[in-house]
């Protein structure tokens, strides 16, 4: 036993290695895949600098050869505007072929660097452009140009640039100590990047333009620690070992299993009581439904008899409408028993703006009976105008009703007045909804499960109640909670929806307002 532990460490040691060495090598994948791109980013940014310098010398040129600017005035202008405007430009220097020291343009005077641009411009054929070092000035060069250009130029226009100002870094990648970036001119030898470490990238490419082949040289110094970052090291041991231990595992199961089938009969015992409980659950559901079908069979009942007492006195018309009204009860109940029937599960049915004083004023109609049986109080305060939500009426009628039902049920025995206070009110784009009675209140031991199926406070209750408000509101991106205003308070619930405002002004919503009232 313990030479096959002793095996299990080794093998379980080898894998950790291994793991260190993989993640080593996806770290430098991805430092050398940043590295690449960071380049190419710089490599991109500065070309298309370096690409406005030759628009910058053409319109130079033309300004320079002005026939009615003598002074050069406007060139002045024009090379001081390109100045502010191009940092990285230091220089512009307008220099005459036959007397450089008669150079006029943007700079402190440096004969040195006039005395290249006319030697370059002397020396430029074919309408190219010359690059050349700056004298004295390393990190900066001269970009050169004849003026007019053809074997009768009269001058030698030229630009001192700055190349550090070409390749400026807008993440901070380059500023890190490991990281070196410059720009050479073509030819120049390459310095490398920052000495020490055993690792490192180099990358040099010349930019794209004709002009200017300045050469881009990069380079980054790979730490140790920089492949074995501890944090990715750790997870992805985790990740292994939790592999490895789950193969072990497996082995380990596959060696008990003719242990396993001397536990078959107790397997099956549990198995039978495990689908008990089962049945058990489903019973309850169905009383639950049983429950809430009372709503719509109570209200065909009530309107079958109007209808009765109606047909008996002559009254068609009003007999007509209440049997109207059993139909729409009807299919309200047979609605119902879809929503029961897939409780758990989200409904496909497409939602429509719902007027939610009109949901509050049929849930009242239905209670209003039960109400003044029992003495309670229902007073209703909801905005004149329609508070518009997306949702299904059905659905929404039903969270209303289970709600007011609890609170109905809570202030059963009172001490003083049973009331139920409701008040809807619109807030920016949200609707609230709040149902407060001035019942006992919530059990502290039942509010933090109070929404979850088959919790219940309730003697003879079934616990699906508000299990099914929450999934109905929250089907809808609605909330519902348990307010708490301590245990004196009675129970407050909050619901709110978003709220969703009409197309246009539904025909009787002032008749719809009207009949909200206490009860």
């Amino acid at each position: 036993m313990k030479r096959r532990g002793a095996v299990l460490l080794c093998v379980w040691c080898l894998l950790m290695a291994l793991t260190a060495v993989a993640v080593a090598f996806w770290q430098w994948q991805l430092l050398r895949q940043r590295f690449e791109q960071e380049n190419m980013v710089l490599l991109r940014q500065a070309s298309q600098l370096v690409g406005q310098h030759d628009a910058h010398l053409t319109a130079l040129s033309a300004v320079a050869l002005a026939p009615d600017d003598p002074g050069h005035r406007l060139f002045l202008e024009v090379a001081q505007t390109v100045h502010r405007y191009y940092p990285r430009i230091l220089e512009i220097w307008l220099v005459p072929l036959s007397d450089p020291a008669a150079t006029i343009g943007i700079g402190p005077p440096d004969r040195a660097a006039w005395t290249a641009v006319r030697r370059a411009a002397l020396a430029t054929v074919d309408q190219q452009l010359a690059l050349l070092p700056y004298p004295g000035r390393p990190g900066s060069y001269l970009l050169v140009k004849r003026s007019p250009n053809s074997p009768d130029a009269r001058y030698g226009l030229a630009l001192g640039i700055n190349m550090a100002e070409l390749i400026q870094d807008g993440d901070g990648y380059w500023e890190q100590d490991q990281a070196s970036k410059r720009l050479m001119l073509p030819g120049e030898d390459a310095v490398g990047g920052p000495e020490g470490g055993w690792l490192s990238l180099h990358f040099a490419q010349p930019l794209s333009s004709g002009s200017q082949p300045l050469v881009l040289d990069t380079a980054l110094r790979i730490q140790p620690a920089a492949l074995l970052d501890p944090a990715v090291l750790a997870l992805a041991a985790l990740l292994v070992s939790m592999i490895y231990g789950a193969i072990v595992l497996i082995r380990q199961s596959h060696a008990r299993t003719r242990a396993a089938l001397e536990q078959v009969r107790v397997s099956a015992l549990d198995s039978r009581l495990a689908h008990a409980h089962r049945v058990n659950a489903m019973g309850e559901m169905a009383s639950g439904l049983a429950h809430e079908l009372t709503q719509p069979l109570t209200s065909i009942l009530a309107l079958a008899q109007a209808s009765r007492r109606l047909v008996a006195q002559g009254d068609a018309s009003r007999a007509t409408q209440a049997l109207d009204d059993v139909v729409v009860q009807a299919k309200r109940g047979a609605a119902l028993l879809e929503r029961f029937r897939h409780w758990s599960r989200p409904q496909n049915q497409p939602p429509a703006v719902v007027d939610v004083r009109r949901v509050l004023d049929h849930v009242h109609t239905l209670l209003a009976s039960e109400l003044a049986s029992r003495g309670v109080q229902l007073r209703i305060q909801a905005p004149d105008i329609p508070v518009g939500i997306r949702a299904d009426a059905v659905q929404m009628e039903q969270v209303v009703f289970n709600l007011l039902r609890n609170s109905l049920d809570a202030v059963g025995v009172p001490d003083g007045e049973p009331r139920i206070d409701v008040t809807l009110s619109r807030v920016g784009d949200r609707v609230t909804l709040l149902i407060r009675d001035n019942g006992p209140g919530v059990p502290e031991g039942l509010r933090a499960q109070l929404f979850s199926p088959f919790v219940t406070g309730r003697e003879g209750g079934t616990g699906l109640g508000l299990a099914l408000c929450r999934r109905l509101v929250e089907g809808v991106d609605g909330e519902i909670t348990l307010v708490d205003e301590g245990a004196a308070a009675g129970a407050c619930f909050r619901v709110e929806w978003p709220a969703c405002p009409f197309p246009r002004r539904a025909k009787g919503d002032e008749d719809g307002s009207s009949r909200l009232s206490g009860g």
